[in-house]
């Protein structure tokens, strides 16, 4: 996780309010969600290794659980943009990649795109 991303959503969140970056980031739902979001990445990002695996054990896997709440968050984000997501055009790139996230949505593309690269080479398997 780099560091300047964390920096950067809480200048953004500062300068939304003269009043400091609580009151910046409290007024804005949008940038609350994803500066929440951006904030809970950061353990995330420093325990993706193999050495976390092993030190942390089962822990391990109950915080990296905490990808589903950033989902949620980046879900939210877009969606409590002043003006909506609509007006900017994110939920063009914004739901299919959310949609990429379902696994049996994920699974239907994983297959298509199977059985389109073997038609393309010529109804022979890849290995």
């Amino acid at each position: 996780m780099d560091l300047r991303l964390v920096t950067l959503d809480l200048v953004l969140a500062a300068t939304m309010s003269t009043d400091g970056w609580r009151a910046g980031v409290a007024g804005q739902a949008f940038l609350a969600a994803g500066t929440l979001a951006t904030l809970l990445l950061v353990p995330l990002a420093f325990t993706s290794s193999r050495w976390s695996m092993r030190r942390f054990g089962s822990d391990w896997k109950r915080l990296h659980r905490l990808v589903y709440v950033v989902l949620a968050l980046v879900t939210l984000h877009p969606l409590l943009l002043p003006g909506g997501p609509e007006e900017s055009g994110q939920l063009l790139a914004f739901v299919p990649s959310l949609l990429l996230r379902v696994p049996p949505v994920r699974r239907r593309v994983i297959r298509a795109r199977e059985a389109f690269l073997s038609r393309r080479a010529g109804g022979q398997p890849e290995v």
